[in-house]
């Protein structure tokens, strides 16, 4: 029994409660001692009661150490903390805020701007970074925010994993902001052909404006014409005639020149190309134009007005009559038994009857 020596009285009164021993929270350790000496397990299995104390008094051990090394962490952090808001003063004291009449000293440091309130979120599945971009950039234009620090609030609307791609960049690169521009459009692949698409298929969503359609129809053609680097109006024209002879070639055109089909953009070029192509292509690969059926409709409905067509059509049908009823004539001579010459001249006397109708 000296072994109850060893516990504190919170491990005895957890022993007894174990031990279904009525114990309550005024007892004194002697009491507590008594009580759980006199009890019959405790008599028949006093090994066993001795393990159960050492088991409580090391579980009431890990949970102090670990309470502690909660307040620990809480007071290192209150520390850190503390640390941080020092320091902060400090640095305002050494920095004071600018003054109106201090302006060139405001710019040279960056602006609080809250812009996810006045941009849109950037979803990099769904939306066009070109036009989020310029979208930015009017903002930044508008706020009057110094361009060494566009990058900084780029970061901070774009999502994290466009951050971290902007973050691995060189130190030197970047606060430029040109060179971060150039990176996000090859991460999101904006090419030429890409920025065609997004003109000829953009439609006006139901909660924006005709002036909202406007702006990203024009930022999608000026993005398709930049890329191809169109700066007059003679290479104008001959895109816009190399467009619509792309559209009216053959599907397998693209695929034959892939490497150079979006660069393409001569027509004369373009349609030499497609002759030299069309000449080596295949008989076998050659389609064989059909009559659309338009025309199929077009031929039917013609020959139905004409008074050639609607003649035959009338003889066609006398002679169905004729052939009904020679066989109804030869079925009734064969069941009453008429003669065959008697038969025949009421064959013919039916024929010429049915002929003049």
């Amino acid at each position: 029994m000296a072994f109850l020596s060893k516990g504190k009285k919170i491990d005895l009164y957890n022993l007894a409660s174990e031990l279904r021993v009525s114990v309550t929270l005024e007892d004194k350790i002697i009491d507590l001692r008594e009580k759980i000496t006199s009890c019959t397990f405790f008599q028949d299995n006093e090994q066993f009661v001795k393990e159960m104390l050492d088991n409580i008094i090391d579980e009431r051990k890990s949970l102090e150490v670990e309470a502690l090394k909660k307040i620990e962490r809480e007071d290192k952090c209150l520390a850190d903390q503390r640390a941080f808001e020092l320091e902060k003063l400090k640095l305002q004291a050494q920095n004071p805020p600018a003054s109106v009449g201090d302006s060139p000293q405001m710019d040279s440091s960056p602006m609080r701007l809250d812009l996810k309130t006045v941009l849109p979120t950037f979803i990099s599945d769904k939306d066009d970074i070109s036009l989020f971009l310029t979208m930015f950039e009017r903002q930044m234009k508008l706020l009057n925010v110094p361009a060494d620090f566009w990058v900084s609030h780029l970061i901070g609307i774009l999502p994290s994993d466009i951050g971290r791609l902007i973050a691995r960049e060189p130190e030197e690169m970047y606060k430029n902001y040109a060179y971060i521009c150039n990176i996000l459009l090859q991460r999101f692949k904006l090419t030429a052909d890409r920025f065609r698409v997004l003109f000829c298929r953009h439609q006006k969503q139901d909660h924006s404006t005709w002036k909202d359609f406007f702006f990203e129809l024009r930022t999608f053609f000026e993005g398709w014409l930049s890329e191809l680097e169109i700066e007059s109006f003679e290479t104008l024209k001959d895109l816009i005639i190399t467009d619509q002879i792309k559209k009216g070639g053959p599907p397998d055109c693209k695929n034959h020149f892939l490497d150079t089909w979006e660069k393409l953009n001569d027509p004369v070029l373009l349609a030499e190309k497609l002759d030299s192509y069309e000449n080596v292509k295949p008989s076998s690969l050659k389609s064989t134009k059909l009559p659309k059926p338009q025309e199929l409709n077009t031929r039917f409905s013609r020959n139905t007005g004409n008074p050639q067509f609607r003649k035959s059509h009338s003889e066609l049908k006398r002679m169905f009559r004729v052939t009904t009823t020679v066989l109804l004539l030869i079925l009734a001579t064969c069941q009453h038994g008429i003669p065959t010459l008697v038969a025949i001249h009421l064959f013919l006397a039916m024929v010429v009857a049915t002929l003049d109708l």
